[in-house]
Protein backbone atom coordinates (compact mmCIF):
# COMPACT_ATOMS: atom_id res chain seq x y z
CA UNK A 1 0.00 0.00 0.00
CA UNK A 2 2.90 2.33 0.67
CA UNK A 3 3.90 1.99 -3.00
CA UNK A 4 0.42 3.02 -4.10
CA UNK A 5 0.35 5.91 -1.65
CA UNK A 6 3.69 7.18 -2.95
CA UNK A 7 2.64 7.01 -6.60
CA UNK A 8 4.30 3.67 -7.40
CA UNK A 9 1.78 2.98 -10.13
CA UNK A 10 -1.27 0.71 -10.55
CA UNK A 11 -1.14 -2.87 -9.27
CA UNK A 12 -1.37 -4.27 -12.80
CA UNK A 13 2.02 -2.82 -13.78
CA UNK A 14 3.84 -2.67 -10.44
CA UNK A 15 6.96 -4.79 -10.99
CA UNK A 16 7.75 -5.28 -7.31
CA UNK A 17 4.27 -6.41 -6.31
CA UNK A 18 5.75 -9.87 -6.86
CA UNK A 19 9.47 -10.02 -6.11
CA UNK A 20 12.25 -12.42 -5.24
CA UNK A 21 15.72 -12.08 -3.76
CA UNK A 22 18.58 -14.42 -4.63
CA UNK A 23 21.56 -14.37 -2.26
CA UNK A 24 24.95 -15.51 -3.58
CA UNK A 25 28.26 -15.88 -1.68
CA UNK A 26 30.20 -13.05 -3.39
CA UNK A 27 30.08 -10.81 -6.45
CA UNK A 28 32.00 -13.49 -8.42
CA UNK A 29 28.82 -15.60 -8.38
CA UNK A 30 26.43 -12.99 -9.77
CA UNK A 31 27.17 -13.63 -13.46
CA UNK A 32 26.41 -17.37 -13.22
CA UNK A 33 23.05 -16.67 -11.55
CA UNK A 34 22.24 -13.99 -14.12
CA UNK A 35 22.93 -16.46 -16.95
CA UNK A 36 20.73 -19.09 -15.30
CA UNK A 37 17.85 -16.61 -14.91
CA UNK A 38 18.20 -15.66 -18.57
CA UNK A 39 17.48 -19.29 -19.47
CA UNK A 40 14.26 -19.29 -17.46
CA UNK A 41 12.81 -15.82 -18.06
CA UNK A 42 12.77 -12.89 -20.45
CA UNK A 43 14.87 -10.31 -18.60
CA UNK A 44 15.61 -6.64 -18.72
CA UNK A 45 18.00 -4.96 -16.33
CA UNK A 46 16.61 -2.24 -14.12
CA UNK A 47 18.36 1.11 -14.45
CA UNK A 48 21.09 1.69 -11.88
CA UNK A 49 20.24 4.02 -9.05
CA UNK A 50 21.59 7.52 -9.48
CA UNK A 51 24.62 8.07 -7.30
CA UNK A 52 27.35 10.67 -7.01
CA UNK A 53 30.72 9.82 -8.49
CA UNK A 54 32.48 10.20 -5.12
CA UNK A 55 30.19 7.67 -3.42
CA UNK A 56 30.57 3.90 -3.33
CA UNK A 57 27.83 2.13 -5.22
CA UNK A 58 28.30 -1.54 -4.17
CA UNK A 59 24.74 -2.06 -5.32
CA UNK A 60 22.87 -5.27 -5.92
CA UNK A 61 21.65 -6.30 -9.36
CA UNK A 62 17.98 -5.72 -10.10
CA UNK A 63 16.32 -7.35 -13.10
CA UNK A 64 12.75 -7.29 -14.33
CA UNK A 65 11.59 -10.74 -15.42
CA UNK A 66 8.62 -12.36 -17.09
CA UNK A 67 7.90 -15.81 -18.46
CA UNK A 68 7.34 -14.34 -21.93
CA UNK A 69 8.54 -16.61 -24.69
CA UNK A 70 10.16 -19.12 -22.31
CA UNK A 71 6.93 -21.07 -21.95
CA UNK A 72 4.46 -22.37 -24.52
CA UNK A 73 1.44 -20.05 -25.00
CA UNK A 74 -0.85 -23.06 -24.71
CA UNK A 75 0.54 -23.88 -21.27
CA UNK A 76 0.24 -20.49 -19.54
CA UNK A 77 -2.30 -17.67 -20.09
CA UNK A 78 -0.98 -14.48 -21.66
CA UNK A 79 -1.75 -12.41 -18.55
CA UNK A 80 0.62 -14.67 -16.59
CA UNK A 81 3.30 -14.85 -19.31
CA UNK A 82 3.44 -11.06 -19.60
CA UNK A 83 3.30 -10.25 -15.86
CA UNK A 84 6.57 -8.60 -14.91
CA UNK A 85 8.19 -9.03 -11.52
CA UNK A 86 11.45 -8.00 -9.90
CA UNK A 87 14.40 -10.21 -8.99
CA UNK A 88 17.21 -8.84 -6.84
CA UNK A 89 20.57 -10.63 -6.82
CA UNK A 90 22.52 -9.77 -3.70
CA UNK A 91 25.77 -11.00 -2.23
CA UNK A 92 25.64 -12.27 1.35
CA UNK A 93 27.19 -9.02 2.53
CA UNK A 94 24.73 -6.93 0.52
CA UNK A 95 21.82 -8.87 1.98
CA UNK A 96 23.09 -8.38 5.55
CA UNK A 97 23.64 -4.67 4.86
CA UNK A 98 20.13 -4.36 3.43
CA UNK A 99 18.52 -6.10 6.41
CA UNK A 100 20.43 -3.91 8.86
CA UNK A 101 19.87 -0.52 7.22
CA UNK A 102 16.89 -0.65 4.85
CA UNK A 103 14.34 0.91 7.19
CA UNK A 104 16.73 3.54 8.53
CA UNK A 105 18.11 4.73 5.18
CA UNK A 106 15.42 4.08 2.57
CA UNK A 107 12.15 4.03 4.48
CA UNK A 108 12.62 6.83 6.99
CA UNK A 109 9.67 9.19 6.79
CA UNK A 110 11.14 12.24 8.47
CA UNK A 111 14.73 13.12 9.32
CA UNK A 112 16.36 16.49 9.66
CA UNK A 113 18.71 17.69 6.95
CA UNK A 114 21.74 17.29 9.19
CA UNK A 115 20.71 13.80 10.28
CA UNK A 116 20.04 12.83 6.67
CA UNK A 117 23.48 14.04 5.59
CA UNK A 118 25.10 12.11 8.45
CA UNK A 119 23.24 8.94 7.44
CA UNK A 120 24.40 9.31 3.85
CA UNK A 121 28.04 9.78 4.89
CA UNK A 122 27.83 6.74 7.14
CA UNK A 123 26.16 4.75 4.37
CA UNK A 124 28.87 5.63 1.85
CA UNK A 125 31.70 4.76 4.24
CA UNK A 126 30.12 1.44 5.18
CA UNK A 127 29.54 0.55 1.54
CA UNK A 128 33.24 1.17 0.88
CA UNK A 129 34.23 -1.18 3.71
CA UNK A 130 31.77 -3.88 2.59
CA UNK A 131 32.88 -3.62 -1.02
CA UNK A 132 36.50 -4.07 0.07
CA UNK A 133 35.58 -7.13 2.15
CA UNK A 134 33.60 -8.61 -0.74
CA UNK A 135 36.63 -8.20 -3.02
CA UNK A 136 38.77 -10.03 -0.48
CA UNK A 137 36.25 -12.89 -0.23
CA UNK A 138 36.09 -13.08 -4.03
CA UNK A 139 39.88 -13.29 -4.19
CA UNK A 140 39.76 -16.05 -1.58
CA UNK A 141 37.33 -18.00 -3.78
CA UNK A 142 39.62 -17.53 -6.73
CA UNK A 143 42.62 -18.75 -4.77
CA UNK A 144 40.71 -21.85 -3.65
CA UNK A 145 39.80 -22.68 -7.26
CA UNK A 146 43.38 -22.17 -8.39
CA UNK A 147 44.35 -24.80 -5.84
CA UNK A 148 42.32 -27.29 -7.89
CA UNK A 149 44.10 -26.42 -11.11
CA UNK A 150 41.71 -23.79 -12.48
CA UNK A 151 42.89 -20.54 -14.02
CA UNK A 152 41.34 -17.08 -14.20
CA UNK A 153 43.65 -16.22 -17.10
CA UNK A 154 41.60 -18.04 -19.74
CA UNK A 155 38.01 -18.95 -20.53
CA UNK A 156 37.97 -22.15 -18.45
CA UNK A 157 36.41 -20.41 -15.46
CA UNK A 158 33.66 -18.93 -17.62
CA UNK A 159 32.86 -22.32 -19.17
CA UNK A 160 32.75 -24.02 -15.77
CA UNK A 161 30.54 -21.26 -14.38
CA UNK A 162 28.15 -21.66 -17.31
CA UNK A 163 28.01 -25.42 -16.74
CA UNK A 164 27.42 -24.94 -13.01
CA UNK A 165 24.61 -22.48 -13.77
CA UNK A 166 22.72 -25.29 -15.51
CA UNK A 167 22.18 -26.88 -12.08
CA UNK A 168 19.87 -24.04 -11.04
CA UNK A 169 17.17 -25.80 -13.06
CA UNK A 170 17.09 -28.48 -10.34
CA UNK A 171 16.31 -28.07 -6.62
CA UNK A 172 19.31 -28.15 -4.29
CA UNK A 173 18.45 -31.64 -3.06
CA UNK A 174 18.92 -33.09 -6.55
CA UNK A 175 22.19 -31.40 -7.45
CA UNK A 176 25.42 -33.44 -7.36
CA UNK A 177 27.59 -33.12 -4.28
CA UNK A 178 30.70 -32.60 -6.44
CA UNK A 179 29.69 -29.59 -8.49
CA UNK A 180 33.17 -29.04 -9.90
CA UNK A 181 33.31 -32.60 -11.27
CA UNK A 182 29.84 -32.18 -12.80
CA UNK A 183 30.85 -28.89 -14.43
CA UNK A 184 34.03 -30.37 -15.90
CA UNK A 185 32.10 -33.37 -17.26
CA UNK A 186 29.44 -31.19 -18.89
CA UNK A 187 32.01 -28.81 -20.40
CA UNK A 188 33.94 -31.75 -21.87
CA UNK A 189 30.76 -33.40 -23.21
CA UNK A 190 29.52 -30.17 -24.80
CA UNK A 191 32.90 -29.63 -26.44
CA UNK A 192 33.04 -33.20 -27.77
CA UNK A 193 29.66 -32.91 -29.48
CA UNK A 194 30.28 -29.29 -30.50
CA UNK A 195 27.34 -27.68 -28.70
CA UNK A 196 27.70 -24.23 -27.04
CA UNK A 197 26.78 -24.26 -23.36
CA UNK A 198 24.33 -21.42 -24.03
CA UNK A 199 22.41 -23.61 -26.49
CA UNK A 200 22.51 -26.55 -24.09
CA UNK A 201 21.06 -24.37 -21.33
CA UNK A 202 18.23 -23.17 -23.56
CA UNK A 203 17.40 -26.73 -24.59
CA UNK A 204 17.37 -27.96 -20.99
CA UNK A 205 15.04 -25.16 -19.94
CA UNK A 206 12.58 -25.78 -22.78
CA UNK A 207 9.17 -27.33 -22.22
CA UNK A 208 10.27 -30.33 -24.32
CA UNK A 209 12.69 -31.35 -21.56
CA UNK A 210 10.40 -30.92 -18.56
CA UNK A 211 9.44 -34.63 -18.56
CA UNK A 212 13.14 -35.48 -18.06
CA UNK A 213 14.14 -32.71 -15.65
CA UNK A 214 11.24 -33.56 -13.31
CA UNK A 215 12.20 -37.24 -13.02
CA UNK A 216 13.88 -37.94 -9.68
CA UNK A 217 15.63 -41.05 -10.99
CA UNK A 218 17.42 -39.08 -13.73
CA UNK A 219 20.52 -37.22 -12.56
CA UNK A 220 21.33 -33.77 -13.97
CA UNK A 221 24.19 -35.32 -15.97
CA UNK A 222 21.81 -37.94 -17.33
CA UNK A 223 19.31 -35.24 -18.27
CA UNK A 224 22.06 -33.39 -20.16
CA UNK A 225 22.84 -36.56 -22.14
CA UNK A 226 19.17 -37.11 -23.00
CA UNK A 227 18.85 -33.46 -23.99
CA UNK A 228 21.79 -33.71 -26.40
CA UNK A 229 20.45 -36.92 -27.94
CA UNK A 230 17.01 -35.40 -28.49
CA UNK A 231 18.31 -32.25 -30.12
CA UNK A 232 21.27 -33.63 -32.05
CA UNK A 233 19.55 -36.89 -33.00
CA UNK A 234 21.89 -39.11 -35.03
CA UNK A 235 24.69 -36.57 -34.90
CA UNK A 236 25.18 -37.25 -31.19
CA UNK A 237 26.61 -40.76 -31.62
CA UNK A 238 28.61 -39.69 -34.68
CA UNK A 239 30.29 -36.87 -32.77
CA UNK A 240 30.94 -39.06 -29.73
CA UNK A 241 32.51 -41.73 -31.92
CA UNK A 242 34.68 -39.13 -33.64
CA UNK A 243 35.89 -37.96 -30.21
CA UNK A 244 36.44 -41.60 -29.12
CA UNK A 245 34.32 -40.91 -26.05
CA UNK A 246 31.45 -42.57 -24.22
CA UNK A 247 28.60 -41.58 -21.90
CA UNK A 248 26.92 -43.31 -18.99
CA UNK A 249 23.56 -44.80 -19.98
CA UNK A 250 21.12 -46.32 -17.47
CA UNK A 251 17.90 -48.23 -17.97
CA UNK A 252 15.96 -45.28 -16.53
CA UNK A 253 17.49 -43.00 -19.16
CA UNK A 254 16.61 -45.44 -21.97
CA UNK A 255 13.01 -45.57 -20.72
CA UNK A 256 12.69 -41.83 -21.26
CA UNK A 257 14.89 -41.69 -24.36
CA UNK A 258 14.76 -44.98 -26.35
CA UNK A 259 17.26 -43.54 -28.86
CA UNK A 260 19.97 -44.21 -26.26
CA UNK A 261 19.52 -47.95 -26.73
CA UNK A 262 20.58 -47.55 -30.35
CA UNK A 263 23.93 -45.92 -29.55
CA UNK A 264 26.88 -48.01 -30.79
CA UNK A 265 28.65 -49.84 -27.96
CA UNK A 266 31.82 -47.69 -27.97
CA UNK A 267 29.62 -44.70 -27.08
CA UNK A 268 28.09 -46.35 -24.00
CA UNK A 269 29.45 -46.97 -20.52
CA UNK A 270 27.70 -48.26 -17.45
CA UNK A 271 24.66 -50.56 -17.27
Amino acid sequence: MSKLDSGGGPLATMVDLYAATIVVPTSRDIEAVSQALDLQFDLRRRADRSIALDQFRYDDLHVIAKLGGKVAPSAVPKIVREREFEIQIKTGLQYAWWKATHDQIYKANSVTASAGARLKRLESGTRAAIESLDNQLSDLQGAAKLQFGLSDDNSEMRRLASAEALLLIWPTSRRPSDVLSFSRTIVRLAEMVDVPLEDLGAWLASTDMMDVVMQNQITPAGAVTICLVRYLKGQFSDRLSAAEASVLVTSEMIELCPELAALPQPCVSGP
